[in-house]
């Protein structure tokens, strides 16, 4: 092997360990990258438990004073109601001035069904129903608390959360479907 041959490889070496010097940095860089994001963008979403999901419902709501935004399924309604302290509350917080919005998914028979079981008359009460269609589970406090429901299959996981940028999608998508 002539020297300069011997040279050529040794610098050929040398470049691809740089290379592969330079690779392995960008590589970690983006993994602490993907990381961090990953730990911002889940930065105070609380996955609930079951036996909290009403608890922090109530507990959100007790807190409210300006609105309370959600949705809710007429079937999911009908087959498993909301205990009447939930109701008790909400009529406690419109007699204090807190405007409460419910926007309800599903057909004219199931809401004339549920309609002789809850029935809210206020001046900060506002009742929307709508079709099936896009229906996302939700409550949405002073547009500044959200607990929302995602669904996997035939499971339904619960969030909590006060993240700025979950709480105005969410926010919008309740706004789209008051319209």
């Amino acid at each position: 092997m002539t020297r300069c041959r011997l040279q050529a490889i040794v610098a050929a070496d040398t470049i691809a360990f740089l290379l592969f010097g330079i690779w392995i940095e960008r590589f970690e860089s983006s993994f602490r990258a993907r990381r961090l994001w990953y730990s911002v963008d889940m930065k105070g979403i609380k996955r609930l438990e079951k036996a909290e999901i009403l608890k922090t419902a109530m507990r959100i709501v007790e807190g409210a004073k300006k609105s309370v935004k959600v949705t809710m399924l007429a079937k999911e309604e009908i087959r498993s109601p909301l205990p009447a302290k939930y109701f008790s509350l909400l009529k406690k917080k419109m007699a204090s001035g807190v405007r409460v919005t419910r926007v309800g998914f599903g057909s004219n028979k199931e809401f004339t069904s549920l309609k002789t079981r809850v029935e809210i008359k206020s001046k900060n009460y506002q009742f929307y129903s709508v079709p099936k269609a896009g229906y996302q589970r939700m409550l949405l406090i002073d547009d500044a608390k959200l607990m929302y429901a995602n669904t996997a299959g035939k499971k339904q996981n619960f969030f909590y959360t006060e993240d700025p940028e979950t709480v105005r999608k969410y926010g919008k998508y309740f706004k789209n479907t008051c319209r």
